[in-house]
């Protein structure tokens, strides 16, 4: 049996640090110049691994949301999903991914389903969040 891993309502770059035997998971912007939420707490860490939900954050960015139409956008998720590396540690996907600004459930369902369905599948099966951390 495996151990349960307790995470903390919000997962912060301090939690990430103490734990560099874990491999987080996290949505961001394809440019990476997310600065809120997830990417706040995880952008840059060693062991944190973006899933790319949007093209730019940004409010007066054009064409800003993934489309299930666009066939660059199917690659560009899925090379991010190919890039977490799923022998090196317990997998703990971030809760809500694509679910922000990148409004990828309303844009992109198909997208989005595909992306969650593959997280589920590799995220470590017994985590716990205590909603008290």
């Amino acid at each position: 049996m495996q151990e349960i891993i307790t995470l903390p309502r919000i997962i912060t770059r301090e939690f990430i640090q103490r734990h560099p035997e874990w491999i987080f998971v996290y949505g961001n912007d394809f440019h990476n110049h997310g600065a809120l939420g997830q990417a706040w707490f995880a952008q840059g860490e060693p062991n944190t691994f973006p899933i790319y939900t949007c093209r730019k954050l940004c409010p007066s960015a054009s064409n800003k949301y993934w489309s299930d139409n666009d066939e660059e956008h199917w690659k560009i998720v899925q090379d991010a999903l190919d890039s977490i590396p799923i022998d090196k540690g317990p997998i703990i996907p971030f809760r809500k991914i694509g679910e922000g600004c990148s409004r990828m459930q309303d844009f992109a369902p198909r997208i989005f389903r595909f992306m969650r369905e593959y997280l589920d599948r590799i995220q470590y099966p017994n985590i716990v969040i205590d909603y008290t951390l």
